[in-house]
């Protein structure tokens, strides 16, 4: 039932999952492009429409490594969705405008392999019948740190390294957790036997 699949460590993990991600996306929306203009001294409100123009469009370049990443398994996609989230974190962190302004192509990159990912898991754990409502659910309560930590992470100016900071502890956090997950889910299936559930993410 919904309630059961709600109840879930699958869905708790997702909930984690897209939480922690989006709050760093939303961050990065609202604050890289004045970061990169920021980092770059002279010249930087071009460099800005740059970095604002690859955070949007980036993703084009990127779909061909979404979709082998994808390709190779859920709980790989997952992984490579936290240490591009890292990576992304790390370079915008960076006080040399090249830095920042590649963090921009990452984070295209990130956001695109994320969202595909997300809606991958619930497809696969889930199933198609109610995939529509844990979506619906995740979402809504996935936005709750948002809305709470938006203004004292969405400040800007000084604020914003500290921001990232905290955020790339978050997805060092969620990174642990999404391996023991992967892990002990894998250990499951592997002692159901062949018919354990091929729905799985470890899968």
């Amino acid at each position: 039932s919904l309630w059961a699949q709600l109840r879930s460590v699958h869905f708790a993990q997702v909930l984690c999952f897209a939480a922690v991600h989006s709050l760093a996306c939303g961050h990065a929306l609202a604050h890289l492009p004045a970061r990169v203009a920021a980092a770059s001294g002279g010249g930087g409100a071009s460099l800005a429409e740059v970095a604002s123009v690859l955070m949007t469009v980036g993703c084009l370049p990127a779909i061909p490594l979404v979709t082998r990443v994808l390709e190779v398994g859920l709980a790989r996609a997952m992984t490579v969705v936290n240490g591009l989230g890292l990576l992304f974190v790390a370079l915008s962190l960076v006080p040399v405008a090249l830095a920042p302004l590649c963090s921009a192509f990452v984070f295209a990159a990130y956001r695109g392999l994320l969202y595909s990912t997300i809606n991958l898991f619930h497809a696969r754990v889930f199933g198609p019948l109610i995939m529509g409502r844990t979506i619906g659910a995740m979402s809504v309560l996935s936005s709750a740190p948002l809305f709470f930590l938006q203004q004292p992470l969405f400040g800007g100016g000084v604020q914003f390294a500290r921001a990232q900071r905290v955020l790339g502890g978050a997805v060092l956090l969620l990174a642990a957790s999404t391996e023991l997950y992967s892990r002990r889910n894998a250990a499951r299936l592997r002692a159901a036997g062949p018919d354990g559930g091929a729905s799985s993410p470890a899968a």
